[in-house]
């Protein structure tokens, strides 16, 4: 066994031995790499909140954003619009009515109606708003799953094709961009922001009710994840998507005689009633001279 004072040394003569060894191939201090820790995690906790203010971007439950509204201006706009529909009209006819004549009881029940009738397709607005999103969704779709095939088969991987078709977008103007390509790049921001991508697709995917925009979003994840051979997935998701729309394309076009037809068949039937209301008032006006003490 050695002395306590020989082990003593040894180990102090190790720690010297290897502390030098540390200075000789780091020009490092103990308190600059504490600060790189220190920086690291600051780095996190900026990810982390870059992720999370980009997820509040994303407002799932916001119905103008569903819409595709996505700014506060174009929401101001839209509910600017929506008051001039509700209130504007109905002024107009009032102011009119007066003008030409009408009783002001009569012309304030007709402002009335009008105000009515204003107020139920300013609050549509926004569901047709939205209709026509979903429809601007599948029309895209395709179009944009076809582009990724280009790009994958060009050699490029998955999120880099992503990254060209987004650098593509950015040089048309902001309101020509389409919103399947906008979904995307909050995806791809989501993942630069530490989110993987397949998480950032199904957060993206809830803020829309397009089951097409879905479902391409989820195999668009899967075929991330198996990474190789990634070309083969792309073009079943697009020859997919391009179905699905040519379907509902067909649907849409089936119903188009039912609703040209509507409008005369409507008019039919008023011209019908009013041509049955004569009649009818003439038998109840004889049935009631013929009632002794009618007339």
């Amino acid at each position: 066994m050695f002395d306590i004072n020989v082990q003593i040394a040894v180990l102090t003569i190790l720690t010297a031995v290897s502390y030098g060894a540390y200075r000789l191939y780091s020009n490092r201090t103990p308190n600059e790499v504490f600060e790189d820790l220190q920086s690291l995690g600051s780095l996190e906790e900026s990810s982390e909140e870059n992720r999370e203010n980009i997820i509040r971007e994303i407002n799932l439950k916001d119905p103008y954003f569903q819409a595709g509204i996505y700014t506060d201006e174009a929401k101001k706009n839209f509910l600017r619009v929506s008051r001039l529909v509700c209130l504007v009209p109905p002024v107009v006819i009032g102011c009119l009515l007066l003008l030409l004549g009408l009783p002001p009881a009569k012309a304030l029940l007709m402002a009335l109606m009008a105000f009515g009738l204003s107020f139920i397709i300013s609050r549509n607005r926004l569901v047709w708003k939205k209709e026509a999103f979903d429809h601007e969704i599948e029309f895209f779709l395709p179009m944009v799953m076809e582009r990724l095939v280009m790009a994958t088969q060009s050699g490029l991987d998955l999120l880099a094709s992503i990254k060209a078709l987004l650098e593509l977008e950015k040089l048309q103007p902001e309101n020509d961009r389409d919103p399947v390509t906008r979904f995307l790049a909050q995806a791809y921001e989501l993942n630069e922001a530490g989110l993987p991508f397949n998480d950032a697709l199904k957060e993206v995917s809830k803020s829309v009710d397009s089951t097409s925009l879905k479902h391409a979003f989820l195999h668009l994840g899967h075929a991330h994840k198996e990474g190789a051979g990634v070309v083969g997935p792309l073009r079943e998701l697009a020859d997919a998507a391009q179905s699905q729309f040519q379907d509902k394309m067909e649907e849409v076009v089936a119903k188009l005689p039912v609703k040209a037809t509507l409008p005369l068949a409507i008019c039919f039937a008023g011209l019908l009633a009013c041509m049955m209301t004569v009649p009818i008032i003439t038998v109840i006006e004889l049935a009631t001279k013929a009632v002794p003490g009618g007339g």
